[in-house]
């Protein structure tokens, strides 16, 4: 129970199973356990975004990027964020900041550009993330921000199999 690494753990559990008020109070807990936590923060942003609460999601990602100010997940899950609150500007800036990393942050990309509608160039950002072996790929089934992109791909396989 003292583990900030056994709480991200369960945190990230909680969250990908859509338990985000427990998932939220996980990475609380290990935010007080090591403040400097940045997976704490950058966790704790993801369900409260879930949870309807643009601003303090937004107050948990500067946090962890005050720890991290590199991190393109961080970066990714912020101009989400800024996507969803008309905030688009904002985001178009962290997503040329990302674009200009080496390597590409190819699955926060896609995350980005499937939050401002452009579902075309998150699928081609997401067959990138596969060519790279982006970690995050693992998580693609389950990430809730990639839900719309993952059923317009599902349809558009089905409607076009031969």
């Amino acid at each position: 129970p003292t583990s900030p690494v056994i709480n991200f753990a369960l945190g990230n559990q909680l969250y990908f199973t859509r338990h985000y008020k427990e998932a939220s109070e996980q990475w609380q807990l290990a935010i007080s356990i090591l403040p400097t936590s940045v997976q704490g923060y950058y966790g704790a942003g993801l369900s409260e975004e879930q949870l309807g609460d643009p601003q303090r999601a937004e107050r948990e990602f500067r946090r962890a990027l005050s720890l991290d100010p590199n991190d393109p997940d961080i970066l990714g899950a912020l101009a989400h964020v800024y996507v969803h609150t008309g905030r688009t500007q904002e985001a178009l800036g962290l997503l040329a900041r990302m674009a200009a990393m080496h390597p590409r942050p190819a699955y926060e990309i896609a995350v980005v550009e499937a939050a401002l509608g452009q579902q075309v160039a998150a699928a081609q950002w997401i067959a990138v993330a596969q060519k790279q072996r982006d970690s995050n790929m693992e998580l693609f089934g389950l990430d809730p921000r990639m839900d719309q992109l993952r059923h317009r791909m599902t349809r558009y396989v089905a409607n076009n199999a031969s």
